[in-house]
């Protein structure tokens, strides 16, 4: 029988340091999309809403208030009673010999 042998080399300093190079800098480019992205559009979107604040508290209250009423019965959305599931019927050939 033939024998394999795996030669397997350390790996330089100057391989070590380039992987190391490209490690950081696809985690710094990574950290950067995350940072200027997210941070740019909730800094965005803050300065946007900031100057209706008010309002939108006073609206997001009203609809609490609502949504509390029609949990309550007190004030009937018929949207909120629709039910998209799809219907669990039996069907097919052995839905006969299937127990609930």
């Amino acid at each position: 029988m033939e024998q394999i042998t795996l030669s397997i080399t350390a790996p330089t300093l100057s391989r070590r340091l380039a992987t190391f190079f490209h490690a950081a800098l696809f985690v710094l480019g990574f950290s950067s999309v995350f940072v200027v992205g997210w941070g740019g559009a909730a800094t965005t979107l803050g300065q946007l809403f900031g100057q209706y604040k008010t309002i939108l508290g006073q609206v997001g209250g009203l609809i609490v208030i609502v949504f509390g009423l029609a949990t309550l019965g007190v004030v009937k959305i018929p949207w909120l009673y629709n039910d998209n599931r799809p219907a669990r019927g039996r069907t097919g050939a052995a839905a006969g010999c299937l127990r609930r």
